[in-house]
């Protein structure tokens, strides 16, 4: 009998270590989410836990919306750069302000000017800013709103903003969450979090994979399409990479002769709204400030001069969605697997 129950109790055991191990294999492969609203959009972090705390890591993350937002709002009246755009004297920035501006010139130059960060007079005078615009443009108003307008107007001098008119004005919507993203990921990495996703509007950064799956994070690009709500034109692999997206889903006008379909961006250049055929524009980078910068330049910049350029730029991938009367083509970089 003896035998018996000891044969009995050694199977109890084996399948009590089966069920340990499948229950602590999937604890260990579930993923975590934070979620809500920050900068006027919606974010969604999902990751797989470790020994830190849910509340502490939220804890964490709100801290960076308010560093961001103390930095780089231009709704906040006492924000770093809302002291900059009222052209208070004295007002000294920190790294993470540094950090942006530089990457704001390095993007400047290398796009001829099309991505220009200050545009902020031109974007209130549009109504895309945070104040209502003016009712008719005028040739002259854009001529006097140019001369607010140059990122070489703007420079860096002893740990200072130093405008060449007091009323020119920066605006780091274009850049500014993606660099918030790569806070969080340095963040992430600081408390050895191994697989995590970090989306804010739209922009992304992945590291590692998503565990629950076993498989890379996947990432939807919208599809511009009206009649195509809340689908992807493609959903791709991301790995220890960002993507970033831009574009006027929804917002286009038809020309009643051509029938072509145009959205309107302000030319930094110009000072004009521009008419272009490109729809949306997704960038892949190495981090999100670097993608962010270059998905809103390529939509401001001629379709043609935007692919000559980026080819150059061997670390970048990039994909347009270009309309073309009633048909919606996909262009890519040479580079970008498809």
């Amino acid at each position: 009998m003896q035998p018996i129950m000891n044969l009995i109790l050694r199977r109890i055991f084996l399948v009590l270590g089966l069920v340990l191990i499948v229950s602590c294999d999937s604890i260990s492969n579930k993923i975590t989410t934070h979620s809500g609203k920050t900068f006027g959009t919606y974010y969604s972090i999902k990751y797989k836990p470790n020994k830190n705390s849910y509340k502490d890591i939220q804890t964490g993350i709100d801290s960076i919306y308010d560093l961001i937002n103390q930095n780089f709002s231009t709704y906040i009246p006492n924000s770093v750069l809302s002291k900059i755009n009222k052209g208070v004297d004295s007002v000294r920035v920190d790294r993470h302000f540094l950090v942006v501006f530089r990457k704001a010139t390095a993007v400047y130059k290398l796009t001829n000017g099309y991505f220009d960060c200050s545009i902020g007079s031109l974007v209130d005078a549009y109504g895309f800013g945070n104040k209502k615009g003016l009712k008719e443009l005028t040739e002259k108003d854009r001529d006097s709103l140019l001369l607010l307008t140059g990122w070489d107007k703007i420079h860096l001098k002893r740990g200072q903003i130093v405008k060449a008119h007091p009323h020119l004005k920066i605006n780091f919507n274009s850049i500014a969450k993606g660099y918030a993203i790569d806070v969080i990921s340095s963040y992430f990495d600081r408390l050895q979090i191994s697989d995590y996703l970090i989306e804010i509007g739209g922009e992304v950064r992945a590291k590692g994979i998503n565990t629950q799956k076993n498989a890379p994070w996947k990432i939807g690009i919208q599809n511009p399409n009206l009649t195509a709500k809340n689908s992807f034109t493609k959903v791709i692999p991301l790995r220890d990479k960002a993507i970033a997206s831009s574009g006027n889903y929804r917002k286009f006008r038809v020309d009643s002769i051509t029938g072509k379909k145009y959205v309107h961006i302000i030319n930094p250049l110009n000072g004009r709204a521009s008419q272009s055929p490109i729809l949306a524009t997704s960038v892949i980078a190495y981090d999100a400030i670097t993608a962010d910068a270059w998905a809103t330049a390529l939509m401001a910049m001629p379709l043609e001069l935007g692919q000559e350029i980026i080819e150059k730029q061997k670390e970048l991938k990039a994909y347009w969605i270009v309309s073309d009367k009633d048909t919606i083509r996909e262009i890519y970089s040479n580079n970008w697997s498809h």
